[in-house]
């Protein structure tokens, strides 16, 4: 038997998850102006205390510019697993793009962690600091918005049941 469960509000954008009788997370689903997007995020057991954390990253970008966002950050075969997916308590990334059939386009990533302390310790990691210090010496400072980007949004939560 499967039971929906509210999981968090992003924006306008509801997150619920589906749940199996044997209390593994099935996947999630999200709604927006009651249309229903069905995304799989994978099978994950709940494990004792500890609570999944999960990261949000929303941009509106202009028509046709929703490529861009996604090449930044899709995973790339031929390099094999990225430092984040290296990472322990890394569980996974998905990139969803909002259907849209012109104007302003949408891109979420959602980031999955076993816990709140497995992404402070990504944060904290000398590989990530070391990224954006790269990105700051590309840039003399900090990288400018892409034009194309005109807003963007973060959140993070604790999967709590």
């Amino acid at each position: 038997m499967r039971e929906k469960e509210f999981l968090c509000r992003f924006n306008k954008l509801d997150i619920y998850i589906l749940t199996l009788t044997n209390n593994k997370i099935d996947c999630y689903h999200l709604y927006d102006n009651d249309n229903d997007y069905h995304y799989r995020f994978g099978v994950r057991e709940v494990k004792g205390e500890r609570e999944m954390f999960v990261q949000i990253r929303k941009w509106i970008v202009t028509e046709g510019n929703a490529d861009k966002v996604i090449e930044r950050f899709k995973k790339k075969p031929d390099q094999g697993p990225s430092l984040i997916e290296q990472r322990e308590g890394f569980l996974g990334r998905e990139l969803l793009v909002k259907n849209v059939r012109r104007g302003e386009e949408e891109v979420l990533m959602i980031v999955r962690w076993e816990s709140e302390e497995a992404w402070k310790a990504w944060e904290k990691s000398p590989e990530h600091i070391a990224g954006h210090k790269n990105k700051m010496k590309e840039h003399g400072g900090k990288p400018p918005k892409p034009e194309y980007v005109i807003s963007t949004e973060h959140g993070s939560y604790k999967v709590v049941e």
